[in-house]
Order: C-alpha cells, then sequence, then structure tokens
C-alpha cells in the first residue's frame, strides 16, 4: 500500500479484533463494530482497549465502523450514538465510519437516521485537531458503576465495580474522581497532561467531580469558541456537567 501510495496513511481494518492481532505495521487500524445493535457490552472495555493496546504496540492509531442506527429512533439514536463515539474517544478513538448509509435503498431518500449522525458529527468535529494532537491515551480509567448505560440499576452483583476490563483509579494518582460515574483517559501532552471524560450514561446526564493533587489550572475545551476556557478549581476540584452520552476535553497545568 505505501509503494502504491506513499501520501496517505496505510489503513486496514478488520470485522473481528483477534484478527488485528496479526497485523503489524499498519497505519491506521480499524474495527467494525455494530456497537448497540450486536452488544454494547464488548463496546465498553473489550474492543476499544484492544484496539487501544494494538496502536501501542505498532505506534498506529484506530478508527471504528460504527451502525448508523442504534436499533432506536430518535432522540435514543442519537445520544447512543454520540456515547459509542465519546467513550472510544477516551480509549484512543480517532476516527469513525458510520455503516451503513441512512437511506431507505428502495427510494434512495435519507432516513431519520441521517441527522442523529451529522448531529454526533457537529458534536466532536469542532475537536478533530486537538484530539489528532493527543495521540493515544498512556492510561484510561473507570469509576465504579450503579447503573448500566441506560441509566438502569446494575444487579448486586455488578453494582459497585468497573466495567469489564477497565482499571480503577490509582489511589495515589494525581487525578481522582470525587462524584459521577465515568471513564476518563489520560493524555501527556505538553503544556502539561489533558483528561478526556466520557459519560456512563448514554440517556442521562452525569455531575463529575474531579479532584486533582497538587491543585492545577484546569481549563475545559470550549466547543463553540474552539479553543480552552479556565474551570474554577476550589481546593484542587472541578465541577461540570456531561451531557447523555457526552464527552468533555480538559487541559490539565
Amino acid at each position: 500500500m505505501r509503494t502504491w501510495d506513499p501520501t496517505h496513511p496505510a489503513y486496514c481494518g478488520g470485522y473481528r479484533d483477534y484478527q488485528l492481532k496479526k497485523l503489524t505495521n499498519a497505519d491506521v487500524l480499524g474495527y467494525y463494530d455494530f456497537h448497540w445493535r450486536r452488544g454494547v457490552s464488548g463496546h465498553l472495555g473489550g474492543h476499544p482497549l484492544t484496539l487501544l493496546n494494538l496502536a501501542r504496540q505498532h505506534n498506529s492509531i484506530y478508527y471504528s465502523w460504527f451502525a448508523t442506527s442504534s436499533g432506536q429512533a430518535g432522540e435514543d439514536n442519537y445520544r447512543k450514538s454520540l456515547w459509542s463515539a465519546n467513550v472510544g474517544i477516551a480509549c484512543g478513538l480517532k476516527g469513525i465510519l458510520w455503516f451503513l448509509a441512512p437511506m431507505n435503498p428502495k427510494t434512495c431518500q435519507w432516513t431519520a437516521e441521517k441527522d442523529d449522525i451529522a448531529k454526533v458529527n457537529r458534536s466532536i468535529l469542532p475537536m478533530a485537531a486537538e484530539l489528532a494532537r493527543l495521540g493515544n491515551p498512556t492510561e484510561v480509567y473507570s469509576t465504579p458503576r450503579t447503573r448500566d448505560m441506560t441509566g438502569a440499576a446494575l444487579p448486586p452483583d455488578q453494582a459497585g465495580k468497573e466495567p469489564g476490563g477497565f482499571k480503577a483509579f490509582a489511589p495515589d494518582g494525581w487525578v481522582q474522581p470525587a462524584g459521577g460515574e465515568f471513564l476518563l483517559g489520560l493524555f501527556p501532552v505538553a503544556p502539561g497532561k489533558a483528561v478526556f471524560v466520557a459519560n456512563h450514561n448514554a440517556l442521562g446526564p452525569q455531575d463529575v467531580k474531579l479532584k486533582f493533587t497538587p491543585p492545577a489550572k484546569v481549563s475545559r475545551f470550549d466547543r463553540a469558541a474552539a479553543q480552552y476556557k479556565p474551570l474554577d478549581a476550589p481546593g484542587g476540584v472541578v465541577s461540570f456537567q456531561l451531557e447523555a452520552g457526552g464527552g468533555e476535553l480538559l487541559r490539565v497545568e
């Protein structure tokens, strides 16, 4: 591929993540995941972490195919698709290919999912250049959960645990959860560090608190302005709300 076209990254995607382990030198890896339709539990843990580990090993990045429909219409489809995007970004995801076209194959007319996906893209696009600059996360942490991805209470044997494969926050780490249920991807980048926080709940907002030790200067990426803006951090604690299925990018100095 590089001989044929040396001007673009060599991209290779697969349907099963174990197939990708046979690759040794793709610039961009890809994974085919219908997220909510084929078992959303794989997207929360297994697949993104597998792809992240491969990207680290091969000095590459990864994309994912996502279905344009989560199987739910309207607002739920938008929120669930947004959730999939933000969970991926916390784990290093750098691109999404939406599959299949949200179109009626008999009439070639767009279906309602077109607007849902366009709305997800509009939410992510302002961060695109900054997310590319961050590279891959060095760590991905999860808080324990009391509710699942739709806000339903988890059964007692699952409540109070981190979802599959994710690390708990290190007790002596410089960033600690002080409220809310979420994923956090940690990106060391000059100046300071960056973290991406993704809501564990696709259908409900989340009040998040993070404590930084020692206290730090923390800014949130303002998508409308396409720049970082300071957050109040009394005693090293920042508070903000994640929208349903949402994610926020913070810079820590």
